[in-house]
């Protein structure tokens, strides 16, 4: 039954991001072919203020429940210098094997030196 919970709470944030993003592409196509019209972008936009609210009432409902998230604030700061994060992400994981090659490097000198260490003289 929890699951079913959880499923219901995502499904409710999933719903709203969709309204919200529906609305941004109304905005843009009434803004595209603006004529001159408040009274339609006056509502729209009012709507989108209102998907927005709906949108931040679902929030905790995201995975956590209202916990703190992690975010890779890295990636995020990549990102708006412009970085592909796909390249970031790539040049991260290159980074990290080459730390893994470099630890297992040290572990193996190590085990080197205990190893003279305990040979008799």
């Amino acid at each position: 039954m929890a699951a079913n919970t959880e499923a219901a709470k995502r499904k409710s944030v999933v719903e709203a991001i969709d309204k919200v993003l529906f609305t941004i592409n109304e905005l843009e196509a009434i803004v595209g072919e603006f004529g001159g019209q408040n009274e339609l972008l006056h509502a729209k936009l009012n709507q989108y203020v209102e998907e927005l609210g709906k949108l931040d009432g679902v929030k905790d409902n995201m995975v956590g429940g209202g916990l703190p998230v992690e975010l890779a604030v890295e990636l995020l700061r990549a990102v708006d210098e412009g970085t592909n994060p796909d390249t970031f992400t790539v040049q991260v994981f290159r980074d990290s094997l080459a730390q893994n090659q470099a630890s297992k490097g040290k572990v193996e000198a190590f085990k080197q030196l205990r190893q003279q260490c305990t040979k008799p003289l």
